[in-house]
């Protein structure tokens, strides 16, 4: 669901670049479309090939994509189509934290977040609801909310958990039949991974969300409810505190994203010894990101 929507806000993205073009015009290469866009390279040849099954561009020799006719507005996708409420809910809330207008201790209102985010107050409560159990937050008898705040205890506990339930995740992955989806689901993934590392300087950030969605699919052969929550709170936590300190995030990414090549090759084995080591490596390497990424950065000179 959420890879629909990256693509729907990038389809309506390139529409209404179309609207300012002409007929004939010349549309820009996957590559740079990729880095203006901030997809990934598959998620733009998704776009090229709706566009023409739409009769809106030509594919001629040496892939080159010209505008046969330009869209009219009733072409895009609805806005609801293009943005999740949760998202929208997850994306500012860190957002709020990140700008200290939500700290530590402070109070939370769960009808003055809505409206400063523009979504209803159920969607934002039954997001908040899904962090009692973890201590993040406490709601209180007048229905607000109060932030408890995460800190390197907090991070190592949730290292802890997440190496537990990871480990076995990837021992069942490496047990799947060849033919079971999930194996389809890796293939794009890896592709992604690719892609990144062969422009790593205009794509770097793009790997966040590939992070997220890599470890979602690892995660989900468990079919485990109580996982499915977890998921959650480790999908918070780990993808957002990439925008916590900026200082090395390029050096993380490019880590991360080696570590994860090597994680797919292992789990392609079907060898649990070779799946444990490669999971092993970046789970620490997550976690050392994650607890430094909790550190204030010395002032340089």
């Amino acid at each position: 669901m959420r890879n629909d929507a990256i693509f729907k806000r990038a389809y309506n993205s390139v529409l209404n670049r179309m609207t300012t073009m002409r007929v004939g015009e010349t549309i820009d290469s996957e590559h740079v479309m990729a880095r203006e866009l901030k997809v990934s390279r598959t998620t733009v040849r998704k776009i090229f090939d709706s566009l023409a099954r739409a009769g809106l561009i030509q594919v001629g020799p040496d892939s080159i994509r010209t505008v046969l006719r330009l869209p009219g507005e009733q072409e895009q996708f609805p806005d609801e189509e293009t943005e999740f409420g949760r998202e929208i809910v997850e994306r500012g809330f860190m957002d709020l934290i990140q700008q200290e207008v939500i700290n530590p201790g402070g109070v939370i209102s769960t009808s003055d977040l809505a409206r400063r985010l523009g979504v209803s107050a159920t969607v934002v409560r039954e997001y908040l609801e899904g962090f009692r159990q973890f201590g993040l937050i406490a709601r209180q008898e007048n229905g607000t909310w109060v932030f408890a705040g995460f800190d390197q205890k907090f991070a190592r506990e949730l290292s802890d958990f997440r190496e537990l339930i990871e480990f076995r995740a990837a021992d069942m992955f490496g047990d799947l039949p060849l033919d079971h989806p999930a194996w389809q689901k890796l293939d794009d993934l890896e592709k992604r991974h690719i892609e990144i590392a062969e422009d790593f300087e205009n794509l770097c950030g793009l790997f966040p969300k590939l992070d997220q969605d890599f470890h979602t699919l690892i995660n989900s052969v468990l079919e485990n409810r109580f996982v499915n929550n977890f998921n959650d709170i480790r999908s918070f936590i780990f993808h957002y505190h990439y925008q916590w300190t900026k200082h090395d995030e390029k050096t993380r990414n490019f880590v991360a994203n080696n570590e994860h090549l090597a994680y797919i090759k292992a789990l392609r084995t079907q060898d649990r010894t070779q799946i444990r080591v490669a999971a092993g490596q970046h789970l620490r390497s997550a976690r050392l990101s994650l607890l430094a990424s909790m550190q204030p950065v010395a002032p340089r000179g």
